[in-house]
């Protein structure tokens, strides 16, 4: 049989599981699908606010991309050239970028550039006294000689993210300076921005070697006065402790709750271990599923991060799980997560099977087509009473027939009613 014959079979096979899949792939990583048409070109000015287009520090590119799911946006900035995927994520970028803003000006400051001066002794009257006196040295920086023990082993035997500092940075306290200013400037200390990084280190180590005081150095920035609210990009855990507790300390406190929400321990030990995830990233998807009390599935849905772990960066798994958690307290009470083919969706307490996607643009396409069959197959598998597809962003009008001709109740713009706390 000539080779081109024998493939006809498997890749039809393909062309059907690309579709099947191509909903959420496509959402995680940004990029058409090659049975769809070109990706659609959008104009920024249309489809953001004003006030996040641009900013004294940044401009966001007229031309976004579009792949009929989430927008990928450009965007040019004194601190360098960065692309956003998805309105979220630009959000979490133009929050790092003023936070780099008021760290530059503090870094203009005469109290950091004597801490550089300072920083030279204390460089190595550290350094000697960590490695002559080091349990002085971490009962000094951490507070509790006992809970230095526990964190002395919590760096040996806990699997670490790739986003945290290295184990001594760690053990001498650098890493809770880093912590620190942060939290002063409201931004995840384990982003994976170089430039904010770069910004972060500086004025850690100044804090940490030299002496300097962030919160001094900011009272005489103009304008600096209130940047750890404003520039939080809308992360609720940015507001709250988590951000200066170790990442020791939030992953016995994320590994206690998942426990507690009796997911098994085997499903628990191999969240833990997966190097992949941030503990901010870990932690908000942990705080999400706990929204999500007395909802079924929960493992199933810890299963379903760790099959899509290599896309950590665009924060969609945990997104998707805290507009579950909010669907569940707002909209309607959530029975049980279930598995929908490589995507999951939400079994409602009235038998509504439910879809809540964090999209910026939904566009009809060959992919939306034959995965939303699928997903139709799966709901009437599940004896649905209604089918709900529920998106944060805006369906175009063609997109929206195509799932009400389906049988699907189509709600789009949904995030300010999901997300908002007062809403």
């Amino acid at each position: 049989m000539p080779a081109s014959l024998a493939l006809t079979a498997g890749t039809r096979r393909i062309i059907i599981l690309t579709a099947l899949l191509g909903l959420i792939p496509a959402i995680w990583a940004g990029q058409a699908r090659a049975q769809d048409s070109a990706p659609v070109m959008l104009k920024a000015s249309k489809v953001l606010p004003a006030g996040l287009v641009q900013g004294p520090d940044y401009r966001v590119e007229e031309d976004v991309r579009s792949d009929g799911f989430v927008n990928t946006y450009r965007v040019k900035s004194r601190f360098g050239d960065f692309t956003a995927v998805s309105t979220p994520n630009l959000r979490v970028l133009v929050s790092e970028i003023k936070a780099m803003a008021a760290m530059s000006q503090v870094e203009k400051t005469k109290a950091f550039k004597d801490s550089l001066v300072d920083s030279g002794k204390g460089t190595v009257k550290t350094v000697t006294n960590a490695v002559r006196h080091p349990m002085d040295t971490l009962a000094g920086t951490a507070g509790g000689l006992g809970k230095m023990f526990q964190r002395m082993g919590d760096s040996v035997t806990q699997t670490r993210s790739k986003s945290e500092d290295s184990r001594m940075q760690d053990i001498i306290g650098f890493s809770r300076a880093k912590r620190e200013v942060a939290a002063k400037f409201g931004v995840d200390p384990y982003s994976d921005n170089k430039a904010l990084q770069e910004h972060l280190d500086s004025l850690a180590w100044a804090e940490y070697a030299g002496g300097l005081t962030v919160s001094g150095a900011l009272a005489v920035v103009p304008g600096a006065a209130g940047i750890a609210v404003s520039a939080t990009g809308g992360t609720k855990l940015l507001n709250g402790m988590y951000v200066t507790q170790t990442a020791s300390d939030l992953r016995r406190m994320n590994e206690k709750k998942l426990l507690d929400m009796n997911i098994p321990g085997q499903t628990v030990d191999m969240f833990m271990e997966v190097s992949d995830f941030s503990p901010t990233y870990q932690t908000g998807l942990v705080a999400a599923l706990e929204g999500l009390d007395n909802v079924e599935g929960r493992d199933d849905y810890l299963a379903f991060a760790m099959r899509v772990s290599g896309d950590r960066r665009t924060n969609l798994v945990p997104r998707m799980a805290e507009l579950l958690a909010a669907y569940h307290r707002k909209v309607a009470p959530i029975a049980r997560l279930v598995r929908a083919r490589n995507l999951m969706a939400a079994m409602t307490r009235e038998g509504d099977f439910v879809l809540v996607l964090p999209l910026d643009y939904l566009l009809p396409s060959q992919s939306l087509n034959m995965a939303m069959e699928l997903m139709t197959a799966r709901a009437k598998e599940l004896k649905a009473r209604r089918m709900v597809f529920a998106a944060t962003g805006v369906m175009a009008p063609a997109a929206k027939a195509k799932l009400k001709a389906l049988g699907w109740q189509a709600e789009d713009g949904l995030e300010a009613k999901l997300l908002e706390e007062n809403s």
